[in-house]
């Protein structure tokens, strides 16, 4: 049984009909403030329980009747609704890489939104649209063979539209060298209720590591965007 991940209770009417109700022992275990009755009105009580199944979140509204029994008509019931929610960033980002890592691009252009922009700083320009981007994904993992794969070593999960990921690569279990990187992925949730990736960016590990040079380069440039400051209008 999944986990339950929260549960809000709020009060509100609700019908009663065969079709939607259930035994509440079949739902999940919680109690709800009963409400007192005033003459003929009926108040009921409901709470939405949300949780997570195969990386797809989940809601159900469950209501029971809060009036107490007096006859076999007035034996409490519950009625409720399944909704299932846009699967979060982190989630999507992470079926990506299984998906990559399985070279299977007909799944992998389902996770991009039709004007997706990925961005990877190994190339000189970003890659525009998401049959643009498929076929990226899959000149650049064809050219590093079958047998190289991504890790994925942590991953955010705060933002339900956005992910940051750190990776690195491995061949046959062994970890490739120069082959760590960063990611991140900001989702849109299209049309169908159905969120996408809308924007990509690789930084991935350089085989170079100027280290001090670098340094020293950044500091000359910045020393003469000081003394020339159009310079940078030319860039």
């Amino acid at each position: 049984m999944a986990a339950v991940k929260s549960i809000s209770v709020v009060s509100t009417p609700f019908s009663r009909r065969a079709a939607d109700t259930i035994p509440v022992a079949s739902a999940v275990n919680f109690s709800l403030p009963c409400l007192a009755r005033r003459g003929s009105t009926k108040n009921h009580a409901a709470a939405a329980v949300e949780w997570s199944k195969s990386g797809v979140t989940c809601r159900r509204m469950v209501g029971v009747r809060a009036a107490a029994a007096t006859t076999q008509d007035d034996a409490p019931s519950s009625s409720t609704q399944l909704v299932e929610l846009p699967r979060k960033a982190a989630d999507i980002a992470r079926e990506f890489y299984e998906l990559v890592n399985q070279r299977d691009y007909v799944k992998v252009s389902e996770l991009f939104a039709e004007d997706c922009r990925y961005e990877d700083f190994t190339f000189p320009e970003p890659v525009k649209g998401r049959k643009e981007v498929v076929q990226f994904f899959e000149k650049v993992m064809t050219s590093m063979g079958p047998e190289l794969k991504f890790v994925i070593d942590d991953i955010t999960r705060d933002d339900p539209d956005a992910a940051g990921v750190i990776w690195h690569l491995e061949w046959r279990g062994k970890t490739f060298p120069y082959s760590r990187g960063c990611s991140f992925y900001r989702c849109e949730v299209n049309s169908s209720g159905q969120r996408q990736i809308k924007f990509a960016r690789d930084i991935v590990e350089p085989a170079a590591k100027p280290g001090d040079i670098a340094m020293g380069a950044i500091k000359l440039v910045t020393g003469l965007f000081e003394r020339f400051p159009k310079l940078i209008e030319r860039i």
